[in-house]
């Protein structure tokens, strides 16, 4: 599509659980051991906070915000 204007859709969707035992194994099981630090809230409220958006314009800095 190159620079043609364009439109993204995103859909999400989450669930609060008691403890993090409740989770998926696969998805614990990956948690604990590569980011072990997610397994924990944090003790104190930060912002600004990091989102898949920001996330993504620290990955990919000089591509073009259309």
């Amino acid at each position: 599509m190159g620079r043609q204007p364009r439109q993204i859709l995103y859909v999400g969707h989450g669930a609060k659980l008691a403890k993090h035992e409740q989770l998926d194994l696969l998805v614990r099981t990956y948690t604990e051991k590569n980011h072990p630090t997610f397994m924990k809230a944090p003790a104190t409220w930060t912002q600004p906070n990091e989102t898949s958006w920001t996330y993504y314009r620290k990955q990919r800095p000089t591509q073009p915000a259309y």
